[in-house]
């Protein structure tokens, strides 16, 4: 993972913008997840599908080590980020000790349509990085919008 290419943002508050952080091996496992196809009925919520046919818990996969033969770039990144040099990076940009948090790796395939409402992460997670590879030259505007706490858009 590298991470020399960083910008700092201070508002609305502080956090990080990474650039070219990952290899083209570690991009195109990703890129050739398997998310399965069908219609889906979102309602703002991860978990949806009210269509029935339940397809939405298919458009996540956690990477474990039972992965590791058909993900090993992506196991590389979890054992890189685990490691204490990356450990103690993200402390000190953090002002945080993250030295007996663990890393959970998922990889999501939201399709056409699909939005989140705003929220708040869970006061466990202490740190959220996400990773958007953009293989079919979508639109740079796509993403995670930023809110404030009163869920003003910033």
């Amino acid at each position: 993972m590298n991470l020399s290419n960083t910008i700092e943002h201070k508002y609305p508050f502080k956090h990080w913008e990474f650039s070219n952080c990952l290899d083209n091996f570690t991009l195109d496992e990703i890129k050739n997840v398997s998310i399965p196809k069908g219609e889906r009925a979102y309602d703002g919520t991860r978990a949806a599908d009210h269509t029935g046919k339940g397809l939405d818990g298919k458009l996540r996969l956690f990477i474990t080590r039972k992965d590791s033969e058909n993900f090993p770039n992506l196991i590389k990144l979890i054992n890189t980020l685990q490691s204490q040099e990356y450990i103690n990076k993200f402390s000190q940009y953090l002002n945080q000790d993250l030295s007996k948090s663990f890393v959970r790796l998922e990889v999501i395939g939201d399709s056409k349509g699909f939005w989140l409402k705003p929220h708040k992460d869970i006061k466990e997670k202490l740190m959220t990085m996400m990773i958007w590879t953009n293989t079919h030259n979508e639109s740079k505007k796509l993403g995670t919008d930023l809110y404030n706490n009163d869920f003003k858009l910033i």
